[in-house]
């Protein structure tokens, strides 16, 4: 059966288009790539578009009519930039969604899942902590410490990372770098850039490009695994860390 996913270009959205392949489905995919990577369209039905875009919209249920509901994973997700954005963040999704469901209405295709995000779940007994919360990044702190490493340097922030290499890359050679910077521990899912950007953007530069990237999250799925590969990740490790899957002298911890 097929499903329309948008967003599908994004971590969660390709993570799903990936799931309903081993499941024997077809996704299709729609996404601007505002924020999506061109590369988790490959291989599958991909439009190029805007989800409010209501000409592409016909086209896809016109292509596909067999389509049998929508997974709504289109949305931008940084919690502080929406603080500091709010209409651009209403328009794009609040307005946008509305006028999706609207087109799918009136095109007979209601069935849909919408995707939200955990940052609007408040903590509970038993809840999972997300893939930026403090509780991991203490947790694998901790975990470092009880392994001996030492100089350790902690973002939550993907953006933020990068600009910290990229200072250090401007600030030492190759050869100098290992001495103040052995290794990099990243989540995936992270605000403004994910860890597979990270990753590719530090194999893209001539000084970083050598660095051991470790690539931490509680989803290294089959096709996580595969994108970790394709970017450069030294190793993947799922979620809770136990400290002797470490072996890096200095590690420090995005």
């Amino acid at each position: 059966m097929k499903y329309l996913i948008t967003g599908g270009a994004g971590y969660i959205g390709s993570t799903i288009a990936s799931a309903l392949e081993d499941a024997g489905h077809t996704p299709i995919i729609l996404d601007s790539l505002i924020t999506g990577r061109r590369e988790f369209t490959h291989g599958r039905i991909f439009y190029h578009a805007d989800i409010a875009d209501r000409p592409v919209l016909e086209q896809i249920f016109k292509d596909h009519p067999d389509i049998q509901a929508t997974v709504h994973c289109a949305a931008l997700i940084v919690v502080p930039e929406s603080t500091a954005r709010p209409y651009e963040y209403y328009r794009e999704n609040v307005g946008k969604s509305i006028e999706l469901f609207h087109v799918l209405h009136e095109l007979g295709y209601s069935r849909f899942v919408f995707s939200s995000s955990a940052s609007v779940y408040d903590l509970v007994p038993g809840f999972m902590v997300r893939e930026d919360s403090p509780l991991i990044r203490r947790m694998l702190d901790d975990a470092l410490v009880q392994a001996g490493y030492k100089d350790r340097q902690g973002f939550s922030d993907g953006q933020e990372a990068w600009k910290y290499l990229e200072k250090l890359a401007r600030e030492h050679s190759p050869e100098t770098l290992r001495a103040v910077c052995a290794g990099v521990i990243s989540d995936i899912e992270m605000p403004r850039m994910d860890g597979f950007t990270l990753t590719r953007s530090i194999r893209e530069n001539p000084v970083l490009k050598d660095l051991p990237v470790v690539l931490f999250s509680s989803l290294i799925s089959k096709d996580n695994e595969k994108k970790g590969i394709q970017v450069g990740a030294t190793a993947q490790i799922s979620k809770p860390v136990s400290y002797t899957h470490l072996t890096l002298p200095t590690i420090y911890s995005v």
